[in-house]
């Protein structure tokens, strides 16, 4: 089996998370609504459910960006300079482990380079969200909502994308670095012309508008 191919097998599934789970001792953590949990230099944090965001803050630059995770995901922090959050969006559950511990063993069993790349493949999803930032302000606010509804779909396994009630006007203008006024104006249009609809949960998008939305 080729490298390649060997990956593919230790990461499907969440197989790979699941292996430290059961191989180290964690602590488990149920955030609550709206929390903000801080990932220190020394811990190693695996997604155990819910939907969160993860804040990078350059110390130096004060430059944010904003990438979403799932069960399965894994976090730690390989830059001195940069300090990470992790904001609860929805029914967040986290286990936060040793990354010192965790490295010595992988490396020892000749695993970690797939961590590694793990990783860099999930920064190179994450740079697909910051080239949004190079759109205008709506295509931004569309894309960042299909994107944040289609995983909220995949964490709670729902019939429709919805875009969740938890990620306030506010947070939504932070994450496509815009103001909030430009959300709200987009929003009610989009409500007015039928393209998206409230729900209990959040906001409906149905399938048949996504293609409408994209040619905004």
């Amino acid at each position: 089996m080729d490298f390649l191919s060997l990956h593919e097998k230790v990461i499907e599934h969440n197989n790979f998370s699941h292996f430290l789970l059961n191989k180290f001792e964690y602590k488990e953590i149920d955030l609550g609504k709206r929390a903000t949990y801080s990932v220190e230099s020394n811990e190693f944090i695996i997604i155990m459910g819910g939907l969160l965001v993860k804040e990078n803050c350059n110390r130096i630059s004060k430059i944010r960006q904003y990438s979403f995770n799932l069960e399965g995901g894994f976090i730690f922090n390989l830059e001195d300079d940069e300090t990470c959050y992790l904001d609860n969006i929805k029914d967040g559950r986290i286990a936060v482990l040793d990354k010192n511990i965790i490295f010595d063993m992988l490396e020892k069993d000749g695993l970690l380079v797939h961590l590694f790349l793990e990783q860099y493949l999930k920064a190179e999803e994450d740079m697909d969200f910051l080239k949004l930032h190079f759109l205008n302000s709506n295509k931004r606010i569309i894309h960042s909502m299909l994107q944040i509804s289609r995983l909220n779909q995949q964490a709670f396994k729902l019939p429709h994308l919805i875009f969740p009630k938890e990620i306030k006007l506010t947070n939504l203008a932070k994450y496509c670095n815009c103001n909030r006024v430009t959300v709200s104006r987009l929003l009610s249009k989009l409500k007015n012309e039928n393209y998206i609809f409230v729900e209990e949960e959040g906001l409906m998008i149905p399938e048949e508008s996504i293609s409408d939305l994209l040619d905004m």
